[in-house]
């Protein structure tokens, strides 16, 4: 079975669209592509309080929805937008348009852990989630039959932390909770 992505709601896509008029130049190679030519991904985020309490994934809150794309140059380069899901009833929104060079990674990331074989036997639902208390963003693949869910770093500041290091979510937060408590110790107040 494959990995499968989850496919934005149309609020969610017309939010995108809306933002990239908003956000670009009339002339933006950006503003010619279709929806579909962007890689979607589900976004949610973690406190380093919910890791300290060991709430694991089941604390995390949805962030919202990232696109990447990375049309070439008829595109204007890699680009990542990101778009804010409203917490009551409001509508959908862009909060952020980058355009650089490394958001091709971040795409390169996510296919390769779409084609690790590991996966292939079970399913999942692609997602994201991000520690931003610690700097590490991940994919993490949850599982919709309650088979255990994995985490995989894309980006992370810890050199405990392997990037595109498949984890199973006990090991992965035995190992941000190391990170979250060294973070905290920064947050004391200082006394001589």
């Amino acid at each position: 079975m494959p990995v499968n992505r989850p496919v934005p709601p149309p609020e969610v896509t017309a939010a995108l669209l809306k933002g990239l008029r908003e956000y670009t130049s009339p002339r933006d190679p950006l503003l010619s592509l279709p929806p579909e030519a962007w890689l979607a991904l589900k976004v949610f985020s973690l406190q380093i309080e919910d890791i300290i309490q060991k709430g694991g994934l089941a604390a995390a809150k949805p962030a919202g929805w990232r696109f990447l794309v990375d049309g070439g140059e008829a595109s204007g380069g890699p680009a990542a937008a990101d778009v804010a899901e409203a917490a009551t009833g409001g509508q959908p929104r862009m909060i952020s348009l980058l355009r650089d060079p490394l958001i091709t990674n971040a795409i390169q990331s996510v296919h390769i852990v779409e084609r690790m074989e590991q996966w292939k036997s079970q399913e999942y639902e692609l997602r994201v989630v991000r520690i931003p208390g610690i700097l590490v963003e991940a994919v993490w693949l949850f599982s919709p039959v309650g088979e255990p869910d994995w985490v995989i770093p894309t980006l992370r500041r810890s050199r405990q932390i392997k990037r595109l290091w498949p984890y199973p979510t006990g090991e992965f937060f035995e190992i941000a909770q190391s990170a979250s408590e060294r973070c905290l110790e920064f947050d004391k107040p200082y006394t001589n």
